[in-house]
């Protein structure tokens, strides 16, 4: 009898203790603390010789198996020859998912070649990404009339650092609690009407869904090209090369030419990359050699733009935007010349349209 009495009085005063308990830990100072979000871009540039070599990397801090970019450009004057190496299926201790390589491209007064690298590491310990060795060729003659020394040799890329953050390190401080806080009072809910709020909402619903149906019926009535051209124009009234915003500029150009090319010819263009797009392209009919070179040199410019960050101006967007249009109004032409003429096998730059491919190249 007198053990079950003490048994009770221990439980009764057992329960108070573990309450203070609950209250401590649901007051935690703060969330776990996590590892510092570092993935701000590093970039680092070396000139050997003629060669520039710009190493550019898009985060400097990654977790495990976290896919980053490492992009190397070389912007060398008209007769210099870069090389990249093969490449392997890893850099040092760094695994290899993709690479895109866009070669021997005019930029102004020189030509760049580019190769970006998808990289994962699976181990914490890696700090810092290997040098890349590139070799080079220059000839006596750069082809504008100006005799430069001839050279050749090898350039290596700068070692840039990374820190590869691991699970394990982002944990929580066990050691930080809030204090106890008191009673807070709240406030009795509202009880008035919300009718007004209902019926705004199906309003705007209802404005909503009239306006997509006048959109979608406007966009069947229009051919592909006369949508591109439309679009074409909207951008550029909307003031990006004024403002020199060309990354956006050739963004939407893209977005662009890859939507009339799927609405044309039946293409699934918006979700390939530009290697694949430039594939689905080659043995397409109704796209002859010309028409799919100047494809290959505009997207070709626009990842360089995209991608590296080069320079260009105004006169660039604006004979890129030339570009665009004479290359849907000729292959809009030639689709529809095909169609009213079914003997008719190939429409090219012969039957009175101009050849614009060329113009990309320098």
């Amino acid at each position: 009898m007198n053990g079950h009495c003490c048994q009770s009085r221990f439980s009764l005063l057992k329960w108070p203790a573990l309450l203070t308990l609950a209250l401590i830990l649901s007051q935690t100072d703060e969330r776990p603390v996590m590892a510092a979000d570092q993935s701000s871009a590093s970039s680092q540039t070396v000139q050997e010789g003629p060669v520039r070599l710009t190493a550019h990397l898009d985060k400097s801090s990654v977790r495990i198996a976290e896919p980053f970019r490492l992009t190397l450009t070389a912007a060398a004057p008209q007769g210099t020859t870069v090389r990249f190496p093969e490449p392997g299926k890893q850099l040092g201790d760094f695994l290899i998912t993709n690479i895109d390589d866009t070669f021997d491209v005019p930029t102004g007064t020189d030509r760049t070649w580019m190769r970006v690298l998808t990289l994962e590491s699976l181990r914490s310990d890696a700090r810092a990404l290997p040098a890349i060795t590139l070799t080079y060729q220059s000839s006596d003659d750069n082809g504008q009339g100006t005799n430069i020394p001839e050279s050749r040799g090898t350039i290596s890329s700068p070692t840039l650092p990374i820190t590869i953050i691991s699970e394990a390190e982002a944990t929580a401080d066990p050691t930080r609690f809030r204090d106890i806080k008191g009673l807070a009072e709240l406030e009795a809910p509202q009880t008035d009407s919300h009718g007004w709020a209902i019926t705004t909402v199906a309003g705007l619903f209802v404005l909503a869904v009239a306006g997509l149906c006048l959109l979608l019926i406007r966009r069947r009535s229009q051919t592909p090209d006369q949508w591109a051209l439309h679009e074409l124009d909207r951008l550029a009234s909307s003031g990006l090369i004024e403002s020199s915003d060309f990354d956006a500029f050739f963004c939407g150009a893209t977005d662009i030419l890859r939507k009339y090319i799927e609405r044309q010819f039946a293409i699934h263009a918006p979700q390939l990359t530009t290697r694949e797009f430039l594939t689905q392209t080659k043995g397409h009919a109704d796209l002859d050699v010309d028409q799919r070179q100047l494809i290959h040199a505009f997207l070709k410019m626009a990842d360089v733009v995209k991608f590296a960050q080069f320079n260009v101006n105004a006169t660039d967007a604006e004979r890129a935007l030339t570009h665009c249009r004479a290359f849907i109004q000729q292959t809009s032409q030639a689709v529809t010349t095909k169609t009213n003429s079914p003997r008719s096998t190939k429409v090219n730059s012969e039957c009175g349209q101009p050849r614009v491919a060329e113009s990309f190249k320098r």
